[in-house]
């Protein structure tokens, strides 16, 4: 696993450096904190793993570089989760989604 994440409990809380491109989550990971990428202008690709059901509040607030989300097993969006995600322009959802 890489180094520079921080997780507890299943919980993604954040990741060291905000200068990143691309990052890919580790399967077991279940919910992403409120404001773990937030303000990561580089940010262009994520990979969410299946195990992922919750994004937290602003998560990714302030990525402007992100192009495309997959979210087909996450259930439950945090409040302004992608804004300011100017360059989203793809973003699958799944059926259970609420």
């Amino acid at each position: 696993m890489d180094e520079q994440m921080i997780i507890e409990n299943g919980i993604f809380k954040g990741y060291k450096k905000k200068n990143i491109v691309q990052i890919e989550l580790p399967e077991g990971i279940v919910a992403i904190s409120d404001n773990a990428f937030s303000d990561f202008q580089n940010l262009c690709n994520i990979t969410l793993p299946v195990s992922l059901t919750k994004i937290g509040n602003e998560t990714f607030k302030n990525c402007p570089k992100l192009k495309s989300i997959d979210l087909k097993s996450v259930k439950v969006i945090g409040e302004k989760a992608f804004y300011g995600c100017t360059a989203l322009s793809e973003v699958n959802f799944g059926e259970n989604i609420g």
